[in-house]
């Protein structure tokens, strides 16, 4: 099995739509035509060194990294993170992003 984390930090007070916007969009309904999807956990919590900040962790299970890397590159990926098909312009005003930034991971399970 493959594991790929995304842990992105958040201004906290954006933090309980970013959750909802990854529990609406990235259900196995929504994902049933992916190959390999396996399924998806979210995590959350405030940093305490940081009052404004906190952090989402987006934990998705693949059968394979090949399988995730092709999602990637897809149209459906594109679709639900709201980014434009390549080509397409961007509209020229950019709102304020509630995302501080993020990391992504990826890891192999270790089969006993």
């Amino acid at each position: 099995m493959y594991i790929v984390t995304n842990t992105i930090k958040v201004k906290t007070d954006y933090l309980d739509k970013m959750e909802q916007v990854f529990l609406s969009t990235h259900t196995m309904e929504n994902m049933e035509e992916v190959k390999g999807f396996k399924g998806i956990e979210i995590f959350k919590r405030h940093l305490e060194d940081e009052e404004n900040a906190s952090e989402l962790v987006v934990l998705s299970r693949w059968d394979s990294k090949e399988d995730q890397q092709i999602w990637v590159k897809s149209e459906s990926f594109n679709t639900l993170h709201g980014r434009k098909p390549s080509g397409e312009k961007k509209p020229a005003t950019k709102k304020e992003s509630p995302v501080l930034g993020n990391e992504v991971r990826s890891y192999y399970s270790v089969e006993s």
